[in-house]
């Protein structure tokens, strides 16, 4: 039987006072804030991403995956 395909490589990480992403395909991102306020929704190209953001810590949802990143 044929292998599923692997799910597309999905990379978050905070640099140098950025939210940087890194999607293996176009996907839609939504950043919140902790006291929930969304501060970007928006469909991402493949590749990286780079977010200016303040310090904080925000809850990062892509693909339908939801990560806790402290900036």
């Amino acid at each position: 039987s044929p292998e599923a395909p692997p799910p597309p490589v999905v990379r978050i990480w905070p640099a140098d006072g950025a939210l940087h992403v890194y999607s293996g395909e176009a996907a839609a991102l939504t950043v919140v804030r902790s006291d929930g306020r969304t501060v970007y929704a928006a469909s991402i190209a493949p590749g990286d991403t780079r977010l200016a953001l303040p310090s904080g810590i925000y809850m990062v949802r892509i693909n339908n995956i939801t990560y806790k990143i402290v900036l």
